[in-house]
């Protein structure tokens, strides 16, 4: 997915370059209605992953974007005669700020950094813990905290709406907790420090 979601931002780019679009409006006081895809990419998911969000400039340059996050994915797999279901839900909020850089013809660039906070279940019937005939249910339960760096722009293709792409250098920290059939079994934690895909971004201006 990385690949080709790169190649079509630098389309937007060069898009940009060639046909007029609107005049970037990164002042103090301009509002946006912020729709994102693809942005948690970062934590390794994909499927039915988005957020909605808000970006206000409380000065020049310099903006504040909130949003509230969600993914979910279900899957079914046979494994022999035994039928396995998985799912995973994830809900969370992210702040980040941002600092503009000076615009190109319709293209406004920025930097910035910000925090996330997820919550994530995993839940599925294991079959590795078959006993009797019977499935155990696992359930694994997470706390995320995600610190990161970003890097992206927003193509302004008319006065009120804008297309964007960002990547970001994160470090995230993970909590969690496991258990079989409503007993908790173990806690674990993990950390990792790396980059992430891009995410896509639709903006209402207003």
């Amino acid at each position: 997915m990385r690949v080709p979601l790169l190649i079509g931002l630098c389309v937007v780019l060069a898009a940009s370059a060639a046909f007029a679009g609107g005049t970037p409006n990164t002042g103090m006081g301009a509002k946006q209605m912020v729709f994102e895809f693809s942005g948690l990419s970062n934590l390794g998911l994909s499927p039915y992953a988005g957020g909605f969000g808000f970006r206000y400039f409380y000065a020049d340059d310099t903006g504040i974007r909130g949003s509230l996050n969600f993914a979910y994915d279900s899957d079914e797999d046979k494994v022999g005669d035994v039928t396995v279901d998985e799912s995973m839900t994830l809900i969370g909020a992210t702040l980040i700020w941002e600092k503009y850089m000076a615009a190109i013809a319709s293209v406004a660039p920025y930097m910035g950094i910000g925090i996330g906070y997820y919550y994530q279940k995993d839940e599925s019937n294991d079959v590795v813990f078959r006993f009797a005939d019977e499935m155990l249910k696992t359930e694994v339960t997470s706390n995320i905290i995600v610190i990161p760096l970003v890097a992206g722009f927003q193509w302004y293709f008319t006065e009120a709406l804008s297309l964007g792409g960002e990547y970001r250098l994160s470090y995230r920290y993970e909590s969690g907790e496991t258990s079989y059939d409503g007993e908790k079994a173990f806690e674990s934690t993990a950390s990792a420090f790396g980059f992430s895909a891009a995410s896509v971004f639709f903006s209402v201006h207003f």
